[in-house]
């Protein structure tokens, strides 16, 4: 969550369904 893009590289779904992953 530190080295990964930020919402600005993925897009929200992408980076919400990451973070639930997590």
């Amino acid at each position: 969550m530190d080295e990964e893009p930020t919402a600005k590289e993925y897009p929200s779904e992408v980076s919400g369904r990451r973070l639930a992953a997590q």
